[in-house]
């Protein structure tokens, strides 16, 4: 994993090219993960968060401190952060996968078919904009080759109703875009506490606690009630935690 790092840490001072406060910032992150001194990196990498300035590889070496420095749900937030605005950055998906065998009792998705499962895989992959272009030319591609079978082969258009099928090549492409629109558009988080209490409602007093929720388990937000969030965990359990307990990705 050092080897990966070392190899981020030079692509990221291209990348970046910032101002020179920035730049010594990151340069000296950097530094510091190579003695291994990780709480002061992740303050350095925290201090440019600070300033506005994100990028994948940014969010990617932050993780790599935080993993380092044993604070497993944090390092998930910051793959997952980098992940967010670089989908394909294979060094962020390849040690968020190794952070996440660090949960203990993780919760296990349904099971779902071969096709869902593919599909899955690539609306994370790609950003709403590309999942959108792909899409069209997968239509327009299939409309031209309609239009082909019908000037070449016009009699046997009458067997091959090509027209309801570009119907439901056009209706599952806006169905899946609108999907794609939703799914990057709700709120998720990350537990980033050792372990949360699950509460039934928004209160100590007058609800109870249902369950706990290890470190680094991902879930979707689905209400926010002053210091309280409601939450959907990944096998569809619904429940309340502390906002201190989680960070939003």
């Amino acid at each position: 994993m050092k080897k990966i790092l070392y190899l981020i840490f030079a692509m990221n001072l291209n990348v970046l090219n910032a101002e020179s406060i920035e730049e010594r910032l990151f340069i000296e992150a950097n530094n510091y993960m190579i003695i291994q001194r990780y709480s002061e990196a992740i303050l350095s990498y925290k201090k440019i968060l600070d300033m506005g300035i994100q990028s994948g590889e940014l969010f990617y070496n932050l993780g790599n401190a935080y993993y380092r420095n044993n604070d497993i749900g944090l390092s998930i937030w910051a793959y997952l952060s980098a992940l967010k605005l670089k989908p394909r950055f294979k060094d962020a998906s390849r040690n968020l996968i190794i952070a996440q065998s660090q949960i203990k009792d993780k919760i296990e998705l349904p099971k779902s078919n071969y096709i869902f499962e593919k599909y899955i895989k690539l609306r994370s992959t790609l950003t709403f904009y590309e999942f959108i272009l792909i899409g069209s030319l997968i239509f327009l591609t299939f409309s031209a080759l309609t239009f082909f079978i019908r000037l070449k082969f016009l009699e046997s258009m009458q067997i091959f109703n090509l027209n309801k099928f570009i119907i439901f090549i056009y209706l599952s492409i806006i169905i899946m875009s609108i999907d794609k629109f939703y799914i990057d558009r709700t709120d998720k988080g990350v537990i980033i506490k050792e372990s949360a209490e699950a509460f039934s409602g928004p209160d100590y007093g007058q609800n109870k606690i249902i369950f706990r929720i290890n470190e680094g388990v991902v879930f979707k937000i689905d209400n926010k009630k002053n210091d309280w969030v409601e939450i959907i965990l990944i096998d569809g359990n619904k429940c309340w935690i502390e906002n201190n307990s989680m960070r939003i990705i």
